[in-house]
């Protein structure tokens, strides 16, 4: 069901100001459209489209504040032309993205050349900068194992404020020393509009680095799982826009060239199971899944790794905060991500701490992160997580905070913070 005059609710806002002027961008996370950009007073109009109020309530309300007629379709013809509204222009492009991405096995590349260069010779060089100032940070880390870890931990922050944290965690597996191409499941978080908790696709990946070849015989493993594997699959076309995964691959390729192989799985929201507690245990798709992948992975014949695609808090007024993020609200967060990360020894303790505290500074990864500690769990694989390192990106007008981590999950080590964090 479409509503006309209402804006989709995975638009994203994003605040700036230019020559003292405050301006909004209101973006589609699906990059169907160039961004729009209003001044950041026509914040209240934009609130009147939520599809509660009919056409002549907003005309209405536009005159109550003196707008002159014109300015109402003015904003209305913007916000549809930009794919903004809830409507049939948005869908259907956007079917029309789904049926070219079921029609192909290859999942082409959404952000070469928007959120990292497209320029093969010019990527690798920038990933190869990240790998040196990061392995510098990693040495310093004094880790020294040559076997695959379980799994390591990376941002999926954009390159530009995250790319030393990759570049730290991707040193722990260029330490490696292959026998074999590994299988690396990577596990991301769905930033896209979704009903599911999990996302499966057996489409290879496509950088500007090659193709990523996908281990389809793995993903149909862990569908095979469910009473109807196509239940993995019901939400496909998530991964075309989706960059936790893609972000990744260049890493890896710059690493491994294209000798290894991916099984891309997206985690949605887990949101539910902290506002019931102990849902998660209760989740019979969830527990099929956890199973179905643990079981997959243990009859592996082929070394593996898991690559977990997580950033950390999202907090100022970019992610719905009334508040920009001052120094104290800076150290407030940095102590609540501390305790975050002293709870990832453990499913359950994961999953204590977000009943806990209600998710209050929108951590996103934690769905990837429980998903992996369970199943180590139901593999009766022993497990511990090395922190090295703790970053936070913050933005010069204060509206926009994230943070992230660089660590690894290793068998049978104690757990232990490696930097001065």
């Amino acid at each position: 069901m479409t509503n006309e005059l209402r804006i989709r609710q995975n638009v994203t806002l994003e605040r700036f100001e230019h020559e003292g002027q405050r301006y909004v961008a209101l973006k589609c996370p699906h990059l169907l459209a160039e961004p729009l950009v209003l001044i950041e007073d026509v914040m209240p109009l934009l609130a009147l489209f939520d599809g509660k109020n009919s056409e002549e309530q907003i005309k209405e309300k536009f005159k109550t504040v003196g707008l002159p007629d014109k300015i109402y379709p003015e904003l209305k013809m913007l916000l549809n032309n930009h794919l903004l509204f809830e409507n049939e222009a948005f869908f259907c492009k956007w079917n029309d993205f789904k049926a070219t991405f079921s029609a192909t096995d290859l999942r082409k590349p959404h952000l070469a050349g928007k959120a990292y260069i497209d320029d093969k010779n010019l990527l690798k060089d920038e990933i190869c900068t990240y790998l040196s100032v990061g392995g510098e940070k990693f040495r310093d880390a004094d880790i020294v194992i040559k076997e695959l870890p379980l799994a390591i931990i990376a941002p999926h922050i954009d390159y530009g404020r995250g790319g030393n944290n990759y570049g730290i965690s991707y040193n722990r597996l260029s330490e490696v020393s292959l026998t074999e191409p590994p299988v690396v499941f990577v596990f991301g978080i769905c930033h896209q509009m979704h009903t599911m908790l999990f996302h499966l696709t057996k489409k290879d990946f496509e950088t500007p680095l090659g193709i990523v070849k996908t281990e389809r015989e793995t993903v149909e493993s862990i569908a095979g799982g469910f009473k109807e594997s196509s239940i993995c699959f019901i939400e496909e076309p998530v991964h075309i826009f989706e960059h936790s995964i893609e972000l990744q691959l260049p890493f890896l390729q710059t690493i491994w060239g294209n000798n290894f192989s991916i099984v891309p799985i997206l985690f949605g929201s887990f949101n539910s199971f902290i506002t019931n507690t102990n849902s998660a245990a209760e989740s019979e798709d969830l527990e099929t899944f956890i199973k179905s992948t643990a079981r997959t992975i243990q009859t592996l014949k082929k070394p593996w790794t898991v690559v977990l695609s997580v950033d950390m808090s999202h907090m100022g007024q970019a992610f719905g905060d009334p508040y920009l993020i001052d120094q104290s609200k800076t150290a407030d967060i940095n102590l609540l991500d501390s305790g975050y990360i002293d709870s990832l020894t453990s499913a359950g303790a994961l999953m204590n701490r977000m009943i806990e505290s209600q998710n209050r500074t929108k951590i996103c990864g934690y769905p990837a992160i429980y998903s992996f500690l369970r199943i180590m769990e139901e593999s009766g694989i022993n497990n511990s997580l090395i922190t090295y390192d703790y970053s936070y990106s913050l933005s010069r007008d204060q509206s926009t905070f994230v943070s992230f981590q660089s660590g690894s999950y290793e068998p049978c080590v104690s757990s232990v913070w490696v930097q001065g964090n």
